[in-house]
C-alpha cells in the first residue's frame, strides 16, 4: 500500500479519534507538541556534543536521533499536565456539536504534525535505511509527503552551526591571511572549493549539505571542526 494512504488514513482515524475525545482533550495534545517542538531542540542541543564524543556518532545526526527521541517524552508529560489542568478548569467532558467539531479538525491537524516529525527522523537516516530496507526506501521516493517533507524538514535546522561555520570559511578566503591558512590545509582546502557546498551554502540549506558526502566527513571528524573553530577565532581578532 501507498505510504500516502497510510498517512491519509491515519489523519482520517486521528480526526474519528479527535471527534469522539472533544477539543478540551485535543487542545492538551496541541500543548504538548509546541512544548515538544520549542524544548526538542535545545535537549538535542545541549547533549548532542557529550553524545556524538563519547559514542563516535556523527555531531548533526547524534542532534536529529536526540531530538527525535526528546520530542515524544517531552510530548507525554506535558500533555498529561496540561490535560489535567484544563479538566480542573473545566470540569466535565463536553460533548456538544461544536466540540466534537473542533475536536475532529484537531485531532486531524495533530495526526499530519505527527507524520511530518516521524518522516524527518526517517529521512535523517535515509540512506542506511535504503541500504537495508530497499523496500522502504522505494516507499519514500514514491512519497509525495516524503518528498515535501524532504524541503521542509523539521530536522533541518538541527546543524545551523555548521552552517555558519561553512560560510565563516568562505568568507575567510577573501582574507589573504586566513586563506593561505586555508590553502596549507588540503581537507578544509577542497571542502571550501566543492561546487555543492557553495551552492548548498548561497541557498542557506542545511539538508542538503547533510547529504554532501564531503560535508557527512567533516561532520563525523570532531578535529577538524576544532580546526574551523580555531580558524574562526583567529579571524576575529
Amino acid at each position: 500500500m501507498n505510504l500516502d494512504l497510510w498517512l491519509l488514513a491515519a489523519l482520517g482515524l486521528f480526526a474519528a479519534i479527535g471527534f469522539y475525545t472533544g477539543a478540551i482533550q485535543q487542545f492538551s495534545h496541541w500543548i504538548g507538541i509546541v512544548a515538544a517542538y520549542l524544548c526538542a531542540k535545545p535537549i538535542a542541543a545541549l547533549l548532542a556534543p557529550a553524545l556524538a564524543q563519547r559514542t563516535g556518532w556523527p555531531p548533526a545526526l547524534t542532534s536529529v536521533g536526540l531530538s527525535a527521541v526528546s520530542m515524544p517524552v517531552v510530548f507525554m508529560v506535558v500533555t498529561f499536565i496540561a490535560s489535567w489542568i484544563l479538566n480542573a478548569i473545566i470540569p466535565g467532558k463536553q460533548r456538544n456539536m461544536p466540540d466534537r467539531i473542533t475536536g475532529l479538525f484537531l485531532g486531524a491537524a495533530k495526526a499530519g504534525v505527527i507524520a511530518w516529525v516521524a518522516l524527518a527522523a526517517v529521512l535523517a537516516f535515509e540512506e542506511p535505511l535504503a541500504k537495508y530496507l530497499p523496500a522502504a526506501g522505494a516507499a519514500l521516493n514514491a512519497s509525495s509527503a516524503a518528498a515535501f517533507t524532504r524541503k521542509h524538514s523539521l530536522f533541518d535546522s538541527v546543524a545551523p552551526s555548521v552552517l555558519d561555520k561553512f560560510r565563516a570559511l568562505a568568507a575567510m578566503r577573501d582574507d589573504p591571511q586566513m586563506a593561505q591558512a586555508l590553502l596549507n590545509d588540503p581537507a578544509l582546502r577542497a571542502m571550501v572549493n566543492d561546487p555543492a557546498l557553495k551552492q548548498a551554502m548561497e541557498k542557506g540549506d542545511a539538508s542538503a549539505l547533510l547529504e554532501n558526502p564531503e560535508i557527512k566527513k567533516l561532520l563525523a571528524d570532531p578535529e577538524l571542526l576544532k580546526k574551523i573553530e580555531s580558524l574562526e577565532k583567529d579571524s576575529g581578532r
